[in-house]
């Protein structure tokens, strides 16, 4: 008997001392697997852990997230019950900042303890890549033909990324900058050059190289070469085609604001074809000091987005076409003028009020006359009012106007509330410069159904009606007086 009261004290005196002690902390790891250091995402952080024990067990994991370690002003602390995982989609985390996840174990017996992951950065961001010749055709400085039609070498530099790093290239190899259909993307890791052999290449083709650059925390970049031709021999360049100032037939004027633009056709190459072509513009037939060559591969056509100078100043686009054997050929448009005179269409009038307007009703429609009074085509990119309480009717608007064209925007008031009300309509051009702004106003009163009174305690209907009769009725006595 004596040797069973033994144990059981000793027993009992070990389960006092076990429920007196915290859990043992454990390791978590930021996102929802291995530890990652690194994430694109803003809205979501992800958190698992393990090694947290008890010897009477663990009631209840929470955890929170912050931006210092154990810190939770991005989240307070939310329990997951007994799961060892946690995901968040609703948060709103900045770039290039580091958050911590703080998990917060709590035994059987009520004690806690805590334990915090090493931090994940955001980055949002993709590779930063600038202007210039960063992927390069060759081994080494950029080539635009080669011999060969079993290989092709590429390298590339410029790339950075200072979030994350760069963890990652890959390159593919395709007869169109965004067609891998000669070599699909593999891997090269953080090196700078790669070679393809076994190659079975065309002669007179153009071949591109693209490079998807991968930063630490996933999120990638795409950049090309401009091209290397496997040549044919041919010992003559093509025979120059025609180029036009405009995206159809050839013009004159273009819109000072909107995008100079070019197309071209005739070119050929009976021995080896055309493999690509490069478009310019400048101020000077054969010039490309505003634009310098951009290459088109086989596309007749392109398009810059910028403004260029009303009047005076001609320019000029440019194409020179590539043939099969690496020979090119220039040829430039006769040239166009920025637009003179009157620039985007106007708009009348600058306000329009729509006087007194019963709650919950649709005053009469007014209208917006927009006119073109320039030399070339406008398109409109956008029409609407910043307060949905003015309706707006496109009908009568057509989605361009040629030179003397015009159309109208027809607008109504429905006002939500009493009160002044007010909105501006905003007109928009494709290439144009500010919006064409017109202010709408009006005043909303209350309705007259079922009061049989004016608006704002005024005279009763009757009352107003027996007012007009009065009055008719005087003047009649008095012309019979006459």
């Amino acid at each position: 008997m004596t040797r069973i009261i033994l144990v059981t004290c000793v027993l009992g005196v070990l389960m006092a001392g076990t429920a007196e002690a915290a859990p043992v902390a454990g390791t978590v790891a930021d996102g929802p697997a291995a530890d990652i250091a690194f994430q694109w995402k803003l809205n979501q952080i992800d958190a698992n852990w393990s090694g947290f024990s008890d010897p009477i067990g663990i009631a209840e994991y929470e955890w929170a997230v912050g931006t210092t370690p154990g810190a939770t002003n991005v989240q307070g602390f939310t329990s997951v019950g007994t799961a060892t995982s946690a995901s968040n989609a609703g948060l709103t985390l900045t770039d290039a900042t580091t958050y911590y996840v703080t998990v917060r174990a709590t035994s059987n017996a009520g004690l806690s303890v805590t334990a915090t992951s090493d931090g994940v950065k955001t980055d949002a961001t993709p590779p930063l890549g600038g202007f210039g010749d960063m992927v390069n055709d060759g081994t080494g400085a950029d080539i635009q033909t080669q011999t060969s039609l079993t290989r092709i070498d590429a390298n590339w530099s410029g790339f950075s990324d200072p979030e994350s790093g760069i963890v990652d290239y890959a390159w593919a190899i395709g007869i169109d900058e965004y067609i891998a259909n000669v070599q699909a993307f593999t891997s090269v890791g953080t090196a700078t050059s790669a070679t393809a052999t076994g190659l079975n290449l065309t002669a007179g083709k153009a071949y591109y190289v693209a490079i998807r650059v991968t930063n630490g925390a996933g999120g990638d970049g795409l950049y090309f070469s401009d091209g290397v031709i496997a040549t044919l021999p041919d010992t003559t360049p093509p025979i120059a085609g025609r180029v036009n100032d405009g995206m159809g037939a050839d013009v004159d004027v273009q819109a000072s604001m909107g995008a100079a633009s070019g197309n071209w056709d005739g070119f050929r190459d009976p021995e080896s074809g055309i493999a690509k072509y490069e478009a310019g513009l400048g101020t000077t037939p054969g010039g490309t000091e505003v634009i310098s060559f951009v290459n088109m591969r086989l596309y007749t056509h392109f398009e810059f987005g910028l403004p260029v100078t009303a009047g005076r100043v001609t320019y000029y686009v440019t194409v020179r076409a590539t043939n099969g054997g690496g020979l090119s050929t220039i040829s430039s448009s006769d040239g166009f003028t920025g637009a003179d005179g009157p620039g985007q269409p106007n708009t009348s009038p600058d306000v329009i009020d729509f006087g007194s307007v019963p709650v919950g009703q649709s005053s009469s429609a007014h209208q917006v006359t927009v006119r073109n009074n320039s030399a070339i085509t406008w398109y409109v990119a956008s029409a609407a009012s910043d307060n949905p309480e003015f309706a707006v009717d496109l009908t009568g608007l057509p989605s361009s106007l040629t030179p003397g064209q015009e159309g109208v925007v027809s607008l109504t008031l429905k006002p939500e509330e009493e009160g002044a009300r007010a909105g501006v309509l905003s007109i928009s051009f494709s290439g144009g410069a500010a919006p064409n702004t017109i202010a709408l106003i009006g005043t909303g009163v209350p309705s007259p159904e079922g009061c049989g009174c004016a608006s704002g305690g005024g005279v009763p209907a009757a009352a107003a009606l027996l007012v007009v009769a009065l009055g008719l009725k005087r003047r009649r006595e008095a012309r019979a007086t006459r």
